[in-house]
């Protein structure tokens, strides 16, 4: 395990806080809970990267330019 460090906005930490008390758990445990389930229903590919990845070889298109880069990592202008 790593320790690290978070800033949360006064609601998050209140409902966390709360949370865990109520489970009679600490909020250590609760934290690695929520983001390792919502690290297991991101998809995959969304993100830049992914986006990058996804575009791999559309510049061989010769329809495609460079110029046109936003539009295919951003899908907009």
């Amino acid at each position: 395990m790593h320790r690290t460090q978070v800033l949360l906005e006064d609601e998050q930490y209140q409902v966390l806080s709360s949370r865990a008390r109520l489970e009679g758990r600490s909020m250590a445990a609760l934290v690695r809970e929520v983001l390792k389930a919502g690290l297991e229903n991101a998809t995959p590919g969304t993100g830049p990267a992914g986006r990058l990845k996804a575009a791999k070889g559309v510049f061989r298109v010769r329809a495609t330019r460079g110029r046109d880069h936003n539009l295919v990592l951003y899908g907009g202008k």
